[in-house]
C-alpha cells in the first residue's frame, strides 16, 4: 500500500500505468482487487496473474510480456517513490536528453513550436536514479551508481527486444537481479546505437 501511494501522489502520475503481478505464490490468499479498487481513481491500475508460481525472475518478465509501453520499471511490494516529484524527474530525463539549449538555458524550438535535438543523440536504453525507498524498518535510497539493483532503473522496452534480455527461467532470490543486470549492461556497454 505504502508503494501504491506514493505513486498516487505523483505530479505527473497521468504518465505511470501500474500492472500488479500476482505471482501465485503460496503466501498470497487474494488477487488484489482491493488494491486496485481502492486506487483506481487516482493511478491507471490494474492487476494480472501468472498461471503458476514460477519465482521473482520470471514474474517480472510476466509483467514485462504483458505490458506495451515504450518504457517501463519494476517496483516490489516494499518499494516506494522517493518524492512527489520522482517521475517527472525520470520522465525529464528521458525527454530532455539531447536537447539543444540556449544560452539562458531555455530549449531551442523549431517554427512548429518543437525542441531541436543534437543531431549526434543516440537513443535511450536506461534511466537510472536514486528514487526509491525501501520500508524495511529503516530507510535508505538506492543510489544511482548502483548498477546491479533493477530498482530505480527506467528500462526501454525496444532496446531489450533488440538484443533479446529476458528472465528466461526460474533463478534464485538474487540470481535473477544479477543475470538480468549482466545482460543489460553488457549489451548497453557493446550497442553502438
Amino acid at each position: 500500500r505504502s508503494g501504491l501511494a506514493s505513486i498516487a501522489t505523483q505530479w505527473k502520475r497521468e504518465y505511470i500505468h501500474v500492472t500488479l503481478v500476482n505471482d501465485c505464490s503460496p503466501n498470497t490468499d487474494c488477487n488484489y482487487q482491493d488494491l486496485v479498487d481502492r486506487y483506481k481513481n487516482d493511478i491507471d491500475i490494474r492487476c494480472i496473474t501468472m498461471p503458476e508460481n514460477s519465482g521473482q525472475g520470471l514474474t517480472r518478465q510476466f509483467g514485462i510480456d504483458n505490458t506495451e509501453h515504450e518504457w517501463f520499471m519494476f517496483m516490489d511490494e516494499d518499494d516506494q517513490f522517493g518524492n512527489g516529484l520522482a517521475v517527472s524527474i525520470i520522465v525529464g530525463a528521458v525527454e530532455g536528453y539531447g536537447l539543444i539549449l540556449n544560452p539562458d538555458g531555455s530549449y531551442n524550438i523549431d517554427d512548429e513550436g518543437n525542441p531541436i535535438y543534437r543531431e549526434d543523440r543516440k537513443n535511450v536504453a536506461l534511466v537510472s536514479a536514486p528514487l526509491f525507498e525501501f520500508d524495511d524498518h529503516h530507510t535508505h535510497v538506492i543510489e544511482s551508481s548502483n548498477r546491479i539493483w533493477l530498482n530505480s532503473k527506467l528500462y526501454n522496452r525496444e532496446f531489450l527486444k533488440k538484443h533479446n534480455i529476458r528472465f528466461n527461467k526460474a533463478q534464485s532470490r538474487h540470481a535473477e537481479d544479477y543475470f538480468f543486470m549482466s545482460c543489460f549492461f553488457y549489451a548497453l556497454d557493446n550497442d553502438a546505437d
